[in-house]
């Protein structure tokens, strides 16, 4: 079988198989191995790799745009931000009828896109939740 043939072959069953970064990264991956004369492991390791990483990353915009969050706002390494929460009922409207949860008036998550950095933290709240 020629080259091309084969690369075809490959491309067609990566596609059926909907391995899209095995697609993506084979030709130069299969480039690198024939030239560092890597073991066949080795290169099949190397295209699964890039396989789990895209669907991951994949997952991860799937999983933000589902949480609807009304706004993305990036943060800055070491730079102070402020938060802004407001708490509506299902209506849209401004709700009063919360208590505190596990002995915090807020919980809040903090996720980074790649979801590879989480941090649950507690923000302190201006003013005082009605009791229930």
């Amino acid at each position: 079988m020629s080259d091309s043939a084969r690369a075809a072959v490959i491309q067609e069953h990566c596609k059926e198989l909907k391995l899209a970064a095995v697609v993506r990264d084979h030709p130069a991956l299969c480039r690198q191995a024939r030239d560092g004369k890597w073991a066949c492991q080795d290169l099949l390791r190397e295209l699964l790799e890039a396989e789990v990483t895209n669907r991951r990353q994949s997952t991860a915009r799937w999983l933000l745009r589902e949480a609807r969050f009304p706004e993305v706002k990036p943060f800055k390494a070491n730079a102070p931000m402020t938060l802004k929460f407001e708490v509506k009922d299902k209506t849209g409207a401004a709700s009063s009828n919360l208590e505190p949860y596990k002995g915090m008036a807020v919980h809040a998550e903090i996720i980074r896109d790649d979801l590879s950095v989480f941090a649950h933290i507690h923000p302190s709240v201006r003013h005082r939740w009605p009791r229930c």
